[in-house]
C-alpha cells in the first residue's frame, strides 16, 4: 500500500505543478494546479505522521482542494473574468473560516464540507448553462470528475472510522486528475493547441527523475537497515525532483533575473526561446483550414490577437501554419521555424487591424471604436484598466486613448467590442485565404 501511496503522492504533485506552471490566461489552471499541490501535501502528511491525530487533518486535506478547484470549474465559465473567479475564491475561502470556526466551537467538523460542495455545484452549473459553447469529451470528463469529488466530500459527513480508510483518499486523488485532465483539455481547446504531447513529455521526465532519485535514497536507506526511515527521507526527495524538473523554466526565469539584474533584455531572449521551444509541442500543425468552421476560425483569431504582444505564445496558434504565413515567408525567403511563422503571423494579424480604419488619421468616434479596441491594447500594449499603468510613460496618443477607455468604454464594453472586432479581422483573414487557394 505505500508504494500506491507514494505513486499516487508523486502522480498528484507533478500534475498539480505542471497545471500551475502551464501558460495560461486562464487563472483556473493555476486554482487546479493549487488544489493538487494542496492535496499532494495533505497525501504526504498522511504518510509521514501516521502517529499524529489525523482525524481532524483528514478532513482538511480534501477542504482545502476543494476551495480552490471551484475557482479552477467556473474560471471556464464563458465571458467570466480573473477578478469574479478570485472574487469568488475569496468570499468562498472567508465563508469557509467563519464556518469553520464555528464548526470548531461546536466540535462539528465535518459541518464545513457544505462551502465547497456548494461552491463545486454552483461552479458546475454555470459551466453546464453554456453547454454548447464548450467541447464534447473534456465537458464530460469534468462533469463526472467533480460528481465524484463533491461525493468524496460527502465522505467527511461520514463515521471517522470509515473517513480514516486510505482507499478514500486515494480515491479522491484519482478525482481531482480526473478534473486537472479535463480542464487543461478545455484550456487547449480554447487556446487551440494540443495537450497529449506537452502532458506526455512532461510525465515521462517526471517519472523517470522521480524513479532516479527516490529510488536511490529507498535503496540506500534499506541497505543500510534504516526501512522505516526511507519514506521519511525519501518522500521529500522524490518532491523536490518533481518540482524542480516541472518548474524548471520558471526557475530559470528567476535565475536569469538574479544573475544578469541589469540585462533584462537578455533575460526576456532567453525566455522567449525557451517558450518558443515549448510551443513546438503544443501548435496544432494539421488543422484543415477549408473546412474549418467560421466560430472556430475566430476564435483562433480572437487568441491570436490576445497574443499579439508576445511571439512566444503567439507561437502556439494554429494560425501560424495558414497558408498566407507559408506565402509570406517564401516571398521574403526566410525560413519556415515556428519563431518566423510567429512573426508572420503578428505582421498579418497588425496588417488586418489596419485595414479597419475608417481612413486615414486617428479618432475615437463610434466609427474608430473596433480599430481602438484591437490596436491599443494588442498591438501598443496599453492596458486601459491596469492600476499600475505610469499615464506620464505614455505618448501623447496613448494618454487621448486611455481617457476614451476610461471615460466612455466600460470594461465589459471593451470585451463586446474586441469580439466584434475579432470577427472582422477573422473575416479578412479568411477572404485573402480564399483569394490565394481560388484558382
Amino acid at each position: 500500500m505505500a508504494v500506491v501511496q507514494v505513486t499516487v503522492f508523486g502522480l498528484t504533485l507533478w500534475f498539480g505543478c505542471y497545471l500551475a506552471a502551464r501558460s495560461s490566461k486562464r487563472p483556473g489552471l493555476r486554482y487546479a494546479g493549487w488544489g493538487l499541490i494542496a492535496y499532494a501535501g495533505g497525501l504526504a502528511y498522511l504518510l509521514l505522521e501516521p502517529a499524529l491525530p489525523v482525524s481532524a487533518i483528514r478532513p482538511l486535506a480534501l477542504l482545502f482542494p476543494g476551495l480552490f478547484w471551484l475557482a479552477a470549474i467556473y474560471s471556464f465559465t464563458p465571458n467570466v473574468s480573473a477578478y469574479q473567479v478570485h472574487r469568488l475564491f475569496g468570499a468562498s475561502a472567508a465563508l469557509t473560516a467563519v464556518t469553520l470556526a464555528a464548526a470548531l466551537l461546536l466540535d462539528a467538523l465535518t459541518l464545513v464540507v457544505f462551502v465547497p460542495i456548494g461552491g463545486l455545484l454552483f461552479a458546475l452549473i454555470s459551466v453546464l448553462r453554456h453547454l454548447r459553447e464548450l467541447p464534447r469529451r473534456p465537458l464530460i470528463i469534468l462533469l463526472v470528475a467533480t460528481t465524484f469529488f463533491v461525493l468524496s466530500l460527502g465522505l467527511l459527513l461520514l463515521p471517522t472510522a470509515v473517513l480514516m480508510h486510505t482507499l478514500v483518499f486515494l480515491g479522491a486523488s484519482g478525482d481531482l486528475l480526473l478534473l486537472g485532465y479535463a480542464l487543461a483539455g478545455l484550456d487547449a481547446y480554447e487556446e487551440g493547441t494540443l495537450l497529449w504531447r506537452d502532458l506526455l513529455r512532461s510525465f515521462t521526465l517526471n517519472g523517470i527523475v522521480a524513479l532516479v532519485f527516490g529510488g536511490q535514497v529507498v535503496i540506500s536507506l534499506h541497505l543500510l537497515g534504516l526501512g522505516a526511515a526511507a519514506l521519511v527521507i525519501g518522500l521529500p526527495v522524490i518532491a523536490t525532483a518533481i518540482t524542480l524538473v516541472t518548474l524548471f523554466d520558471r526557475l530559470q526565469a528567476g535565475l536569469d533575473r538574479l544573475t544578469f539584474p541589469r540585462q533584462s533584455d537578455l533575460s526576456e531572449q532567453r525566455a522567449e526561446l525557451r517558450s518558443v521551444g515549448d510551443a513546438v509541442l503544443r501548435v496544432n500543425s494539421t488543422v484543415d483550414f477549408t473546412t474549418l468552421s467560421s466560430a472556430e476560425f475566430t476564435r483562433y483569431t480572437r487568441q491570436a490577437l490576445s497574443h499579439a504582444q508576445n511571439l512566444d505564445k503567439l507561437a502556439t496558434s494554429p494560425l501560424t501554419y495558414l497558408p498566407l504565413i507559408d506565402q509570406r515567408l517564401a516571398a521574403r525567403g526566410a525560413d519556415a521555424s515556428l519563431l518566423e511563422r510567429a512573426k508572420e503571423l503578428r505582421a498579418l494579424l497588425r496588417a488586418s487591424i489596419e485595414r479597419l480604419k475608417p481612413h486615414e488619421g486617428s479618432g475615437f468616434t463610434d466609427e474608430w471604436r473596433y480599430y481602438n479596441v484591437l490596436y491599443f491594447p494588442y498591438v501598443a500594449g496599453l492596458k486601459p484598466y491596469s492600476r499600475r499603468l505610469d499615464a506620464d510613460d505614455l505618448d501623447p496618443a496613448a494618454r487621448q486613448a486611455l481617457d476614451w477607455f476610461a471615460n466612455a468604454v466600460p470594461e465589459r464594453t471593451l470585451y463586446n467590442w474586441q469580439a466584434t472586432g475579432a470577427k472582422l479581422v477573422a473575416q479578412d483573414l479568411r477572404d485573402q485565404l480564399e483569394r490565394l487557394t481560388t484558382p
